[in-house]
């Protein structure tokens, strides 16, 4: 069954008011919790295309999981155009990103004090490892229903409101674009292993054991170090429920139902898990330390090469060329854009121009296969 409800976000000036669409769908057999969120960054929209293709699988599939979708994870930031672009990854009146207002629940937040994970798990050491997950996930809800009663600043309120709908879920995929790219995904180093093969992408970049404002972060550090304290009182080796993942889905500013079919395909065989398929795609990974930016060493026009990514490079083989106005007046020869070290590229930046310093690539180095 498929419900929609609407959650109040934010009034406007001009009395418009913006709200979140919450596409609900609940099996009365369901095996687990499965969370989709879309445009958080509202310039990177093919998440959306994905999101609709999940609707239309639902309502022509038997899928025994509860699936929560929300194409339209930022309302506010989907109304603000430049031009022929959507600036969506900042609020414009204070600068913060949209993606780095979500809470780590352990700390101490609006007025709770940090919880003692320690003693949390000698509470329940009796009780078995289901019980301390019960109890836990409890503490979680509480804790950010008391962020949601008193964070009112835009970035904050919005980040609430996506973790309380994300909580229960045991698959959460916050979908996202980069500039120019193949697609790739974030994922918690604990979830390194051959089941990632059901996913389309081929690239992983591997998230550590630390905090952050993301999405995927704040689902999957408190529970990572839950279980990291369980296993080492216990002498257990449980691994997290969270399967949270950051999903880049190629380039921004664009809506492609073909490629978003494709990528949903592998997102539910994951989800699934029946059967690892036997491919000779080769999936790579890095951990995230060895995934760089490569900047411009001057400011100038760049000339890329898009055939170029998703490939492997070795070091000081051409990618580009910088143009600089010396070489446009034909003063100096352009600038050939190469690689410090063998690595895979797998974005570039959407403008041809930039300043000395921008980003023009982002690569994985210490690259391995999964």
């Amino acid at each position: 069954m498929i419900n929609i409800r609407k959650i109040p976000l934010r009034t406007m000036i001009s009395g418009l008011a913006h709200k979140i669409s919450v596409i609900e769908y609940r099996h009365p057999q369901a095996k687990a919790n499965v969370y989709l969120q879309a445009a958080l960054h509202a310039a990177e929209t093919n998440g959306i295309a994905l999101i609709k293709a999940m609707r239309e699988f639902l309502e022509k599939n038997d899928f025994p999981y509860n699936v929560t979708l929300v194409p339209f994870a930022n309302p506010f930031a989907m109304d603000i155009k430049i031009g022929e672009y959507t600036y969506g990854r900042f609020d414009t009146k204070t600068g913060e990103n949209w993606n780095r207002g979500f809470k780590n629940l352990l700390m101490p937040v609006c007025g709770l004090d940090k919880i003692d994970l320690q003693e949390f798990v000698v509470k329940y050491q009796n009780q078995g490892f289901d019980q301390l997950c019960q109890a836990f996930h409890k503490l979680l809800s509480k804790r950010l229903q008391v962020c949601i009663q008193h964070d009112i600043a835009p970035h904050e309120k919005l980040a609430n409101t996506l973790h309380k709908l994300a909580l229960d879920a045991d698959f959460s995929f916050d979908l996202h674009c980069d500039s120019i790219s193949v697609p790739y995904i974030y994922a918690p180093s604990y979830l390194k292993d051959k089941r990632l093969c059901h996913f389309i992408s081929d690239y992983f970049i591997f998230t550590p054991n630390e905090p952050s404002g993301c999405f995927n972060q704040a689902i999957f550090y408190p529970w990572w170090q839950l279980i990291t304290y369980w296993n080492e009182l216990t002498g257990e080796e449980q691994q997290s429920p969270k399967h949270a993942f950051t999903y880049e889905m190629g380039n921004k500013e664009t809506f492609d139902s073909k490629s978003a079919q494709n990528l949903l395909n592998g997102m539910i065989a994951y989800i699934q898990n029946n059967n690892i398929p036997e491919t000779q795609d080769k999936k790579y990974g890095c951990q995230e330390a060895d995934f760089f930016r490569v900047r411009a060493s001057l400011g100038g026009i760049i000339e890329y090469d898009d055939a170029q990514l998703g490939k492997i490079h070795n070091k000081h083989v051409k990618l580009g060329s910088l143009h600089t106005q010396s070489s446009i007046l034909g003063i100096q020869e352009a600038i050939e854009i190469t690689l410090p070290i063998n690595a895979i590229l797998l974005t570039r930046t959407s403008s041809a121009t930039m300043h000395e310093g921008d980003e023009v690539f982002k690569v994985m180095s210490n690259y391995f296969k999964i």
